[in-house]
């Protein structure tokens, strides 16, 4: 196995089993939680893909199986992110016929690309199955927080479209000075939206960052608070107490502003992955390195939503 990717892989576990640690303490104090059920279910999917993957590499070096179990986990860890999207959102009442059907093309583009470069007909389609049905769900979930605006939306969708074009003409051009050209241009395409959408979720995620006690003493510098939602529309009556006056309107501005945290950091997340896969080393560590990261903060987003619940 290579020692860079050897490396990758043991600080994503490592990571993941941060992520795992801290998900488990929520739900030992909060003793339920569907939608931090799902993300523990995920993680530990990204967990087992990692382990089988290094295991493979260290008894059959260089050996690939017509379908991995690293390949049922990633698959598994799509289908349960898409269950817990869709848990908090709702999403059966979302208008989003013209962006599901967009997303729809995109993700076939993207496989038909992932064909070409691997040849592994049937386990990338089998594969896209679920992945397109989370880059679905995710896009919906965009839309019904309105956490991009219209212009937003057409910027990236134009984007990743674009990405896919020039990865596709490059196909054609291997091996030459514009195909060396066309494969610059869509990594750079491709890590500028990374950048784009990874810095929207960590503005969004920092305006629910808080410190706060948990009910055990827990320390826990988190974005779970939002204590101006809670807050919103309280004041104090003559004799110093508290007074809601607005409440509803308080507790839903903050969980439409942990919501929208949650879409994005999702969103972050997907687009990473995508990009990853699309990329060769030492761009693939890179972008393995920031899905690493983009897990942490989409913890985060769930532990703030799952607080609210």
């Amino acid at each position: 196995m290579d020692i860079v990717s050897l490396i990758m892989n043991i600080l994503q576990i490592t990571a993941v089993g941060f992520i795992i640690f801290t998900v488990i303490r929520r739900l030992h104090i909060r003793k339920s939680s569907i939608i931090l059920g799902f993300f523990l279910y995920a993680v530990i999917c990204t967990m087992l893909s990692d382990l089988y993957w290094i295991a493979l590499e260290v008894l059959k070096p260089g050996v690939r199986l017509p379908y991995g179990v690293n390949e049922i986990a990633e698959m598994g860890e799509s289908l349960l992110f898409a269950a817990l999207l869709s848990t908090v959102f709702g999403l059966r009442r979302v208008r989003a016929g013209m962006e599901v059907l967009l997303t729809v093309l995109f993700s076939l583009g993207s496989m038909a690309l992932w064909i070409a470069w691997n040849g592994e007909w049937i386990k990338d389609i089998v594969g896209a199955i679920p992945y397109c049905y989370l880059m679905c769900v995710t896009v919906m979930s965009l839309k019904k927080t309105a956490a991009l605006t219209k212009r937003e939306a057409v910027l990236a969708g134009s984007t990743a479209f674009l990405i896919i074009a020039v990865f596709g003409i490059q196909l054609f051009l291997l091996e030459t000075l514009a195909g060396m050209i066309l494969d610059t241009a869509g990594s750079l395409l491709a890590f500028s939206g990374v950048i784009w959408i990874s810095l929207k979720s960590i503005r969004s995620l920092s305006s629910l960052q808080q410190k706060y006690r948990s009910n055990d003493g827990f320390a826990h510098d988190g974005y779970v608070s939002c204590i101006e939602g809670k807050n919103a529309g309280k004041k104090e009556d003559a004799a110093g107490r508290e007074v809601n006056t607005d409440s509803r309107k308080g507790s839903n501005s903050g969980r439409e502003q942990r919501e929208k945290a949650m879409a994005l950091t999702f969103a972050a997340l997907l687009w990473i992955q995508n990009t990853m896969y699309m990329s060769a080393e030492p761009l693939y560590f890179v972008a393995d390195l920031l899905y690493t990261l983009a897990l942490i903060a989409a913890m985060y987003s769930c532990i703030a939503v799952a607080d609210e619940v």
